[in-house]
């Protein structure tokens, strides 16, 4: 049995016309907004003040390595909610994060999963075809009760993926992290790449800010075709620009004597029997619930 929504054309032609015009501002609210400049590095600020911060880097990048082997090979969507929940306990009860600015970090993973499983659930056709379809005249957007409960464990179980990574990014800094990686054998040029990466993802988010508060002052974005306008103004300003201070940062690496490795200082830092015990204990847990989804549900 297929349920079918029929749209007219002219509701068709009207909601295109409200996409454009408020389309631009909603997307405009949501990618620039949330990337002002006091939040530019709230990221390393969150991991440089965190409780976690004196626990051994290669201790938590396994631990979250774990929990997100548990989250992919999980058959149900139970295990990803819980080790999701954990996580965020332990990021916020444990490690010290504000819970609204944990929200407000993982809601922009959360934007780009709830589009992916969308783009999981929908299908296009010419035909009337699936349980749900909605005809908009010259086609139709179908999707069907499997398509939906496939979208919908997909999604959860990359929210529990990133909630398991983002164990480490809010309490390890990023000079922990490459010191770990080098620890664990992994190769140099990788490390450095995503050290480097890392640092440049700043450097283009600081220019950006830059470049967005100038149009913004000159009403930049006062109308949609004016956006247009000034968003191809403001990428081709951001390539150049960001072009020269990559250059800066690389002549800066130079003149601390930079031989082609980067080398991290690193305190001292002891894994401690408690440490040991909770990560059993919450892999117990883990296991526990795997079990129970596998078994009975």
């Amino acid at each position: 049995m297929t349920i079918a929504f029929r749209v007219s054309k002219k509701t068709v032609f009207l909601g295109l016309v409200l996409l454009c015009r408020f389309g631009s501002f909603r997307i405009r609210y949501f990618f620039m907004e949330k990337m002002k400049h006091h939040s530019i590095y709230s990221i390393d600020a969150i991991a440089h003040n965190s409780r976690l911060k004196a626990l051994s880097p290669g201790f938590k990048i396994i631990f979250a390595l774990l929990s997100l082997a548990a989250c992919l090979l999980s058959g149900n969507i139970f295990t990803p909610l819980f080790v999701t929940l954990s996580a965020a306990a332990i990021s916020i009860a444990i490690g010290g994060t504000r819970p609204g600015e944990y929200l407000r970090l993982m809601s922009i993973p959360a934007a780009f999963l709830l589009c992916g499983s969308a783009a999981v659930a929908l299908g296009f056709s010419r035909e009337r075809i699936g349980q749900y379809c909605l005809d908009l005249r010259f086609f139709y957007i179908y999707t069907t009760n499997s398509g939906l409960m496939t979208a919908f464990k997909t999604a959860i179980k990359a929210l529990g993926a990133v909630s398991s990574l983002y164990i480490i990014t809010f309490s390890t800094p990023p000079g922990d992290i490459a010191e770990a990686m080098r620890r664990l054998h992994v190769p140099k040029l990788i490390t450095e790449l995503m050290v480097m990466i890392y640092r440049f993802i700043f450097i283009l988010a600081q220019v950006h800010h830059e470049l967005y508060t100038s149009a913004g002052s000159r009403l930049g974005y006062s109308d949609f075709w004016t956006s247009l306008r000034t968003f191809a103004a403001t990428a081709s300003s951001l390539f150049v620009i960001s072009l020269k201070r990559a250059g800066t940062y690389y002549d800066a690496l130079e003149s601390r004597c930079y031989t082609g490795e980067l080398l991290f200082l690193e305190d001292e830092r002891r894994l401690e029997a408690k440490h040991i015990v909770f990560a059993a204990a919450y892999f117990v847990l883990v296991g526990t619930v795997m079990y129970i989804e596998r078994r009975y549900l």
